[in-house]
Order: structure tokens, then C-alpha cells, then sequence
């Protein structure tokens, strides 16, 4: 939801026969960069389960498994023709496309088949903002498609300053448990330096293969040191 190309919104908000504001491929571009400002404001981000308004327009073309199937192979087309791109890792969470009915069997092998022609990599995530019970549900559905038509890991992802990674703490152990790569998005604002020592404290159980983000760990030099030597040794 947060890689869509303008025309690819622009052909969706035509056949969904919504009234927008945009008539062309430059106006969609600027109408996401004033959702994107509008969500670096957290009072903002206050939404459906705190998604940022961009996503939450965004998410709107990817509710049937043809909108799944044609965003991600268009996206793929895309970078690789224009950008050169040889490999792409793209993450999304199941649980924002079941909208209007879609299982998420129905979207992983959605977004799957968009890939297939590419042989690129796909991560499944979980939001922070979601239940536990939720994330405990999106490693299931990692583990049940992992090395299949791309899928590599598992995220944890979302509105980082309100949702501490601690919440999803047993969805990171069964993840470790099932030997699922994990990714986590850590660290993008001043307030949610704390989630690094939860990660720490807990890398027995709960050590991940990457961190993404991660502006403010550069602030904490003893927290850098100490999260480059654990995952170094993993």
C-alpha cells in the first residue's frame, strides 16, 4: 500500500468510480505527498487502527485478488525496466486486503503470482497496532507459504511510538521457534529508542536477522555497538 503507482491509482480510482481530486499521474503524486505530510503528524495518525492516511487511501485498490495481482506485478515491471533493479523485497500485512471478503490464503497467492514472473522476495507483516493474537496469526501464514513463490520472512511493522515491540513479544519467539528470518522496523522516531533494550534482553528468544529504520540508533552509540555485535553473532 505504500508502493502503488499513480496510474495504477488512477485506472482503480476510475473502475471504483470514486470522486477524487486528481486527473492525471502528476496529480496523484502530489495528492499522496499531502497525505504523507499530513501523517508525520501522529495526531493524524488516528484512523482505522492508527494507519497513516496515505495508507489507508492507498489500501482501498487493494481489496480483490486482481487489484493484488496487478499492483505487484506492476510494480515489479516497473522497477526493474526503469531502475535496474535485481532484486526487490517488498513487505505487506494480509490482514489490510480482507475489506470486501478476501481470505488471506486468497491474498498471499495474489500477491505471489505478481511475482512469480520477477523471482522476487515478498515479506509478510504484522502491525504493531493489531492484537497479539493477530501477529501470532501472520506468522502462521508466513510459515505456511515460507519459500514458496517468494515469501522469505516475517516483519513486524506500524506506528512505532504507541505500540512497543514488547507487545508482540510471543509473536517474535514463534517466529525464532518456526526458523522463519525476521525483520523488524525499529527506531524511526526519538521516542522509541526503548525498543531496542526489549530486543536485547530478549535475543535468545526473540533475535532478528535485520532491523530497518533505525534513524535514531545512530544517537546511542553503547545501543549500536551492542545490536551490531548480537546480530553479528546470529
Amino acid at each position: 500500500d505504500g508502493s502503488l503507482l499513480p496510474g495504477f491509482i488512477l485506472s482503480r480510482a476510475k473502475a471504483r468510480n470514486l470522486v477524487v481530486s486528481f486527473k492525471n499521474e502528476n496529480e496523484v503524486r502530489l495528492f499522496l505527498m499531502d497525505l504523507i505530510f499530513k501523517g508525520t503528524d501522529s495526531q493524524n495518525a488516528t484512523s482505522t487502527k492508527l494507519n497513516w492516511p496515505v495508507f489507508d487511501f492507498c489500501n482501498q485498490f487493494l481489496q480483490t485478488q486482481q487489484e493484488l495481482y496487478d499492483a505487484t506485478r506492476d510494480l515489479v515491471t516497473y522497477l526493474c525496466t526503469n531502475h535496474n533493479v535485481r532484486v526487490i523485497e517488498i513487505r505487506f500485512c494480509p490482514e489490510l486486503h480482507t475489506l470486501e471478503g478476501l481470505t488471506h490464503d486468497d491474498i498471499v497467492q495474489s500477491v505471489v503470482k505478481g511475482f512469480q514472473a520477477g523471482q522476487q522476495r515478498i515479506i509478510i507483516c504484522a502491525l504493531r497496532s493489531y492484537p497479539e493474537s493477530h501477529s501470532l496469526q501472520m506468522v502462521e501464514l508466513c510459515k505456511k507459504y515460507l519459500g514458496k513463490g517468494g515469501i522469505i520472512g516475517f516483519d513486524i511493522a506500524g506506528y512505532e511510538s504507541d505500540y512497543p515491540l514488547s507487545i508482540h513479544k510471543k509473536a517474535l519467539e514463534l517466529a525464532n521457534d518456526l526458523d522463519i528470518p525476521i525483520t523488524v522496523h525499529i527506531g524511526e522516531f526519538p521516542q522509541t529508542l526503548n525498543n531496542f533494550p526489549f530486543l536485547l534482553q530478549n535475543w535468545k528468544t526473540c533475535k532478528v536477522q535485520r532491523m530497518s529504520h533505525c534513524i535514531e540508533l545512530g544517537k546511542d552509540h553503547q545501543v549500536l555497538t551492542e545490536c551490531s555485535k548480537a546480530i553479528g553473532k546470529h
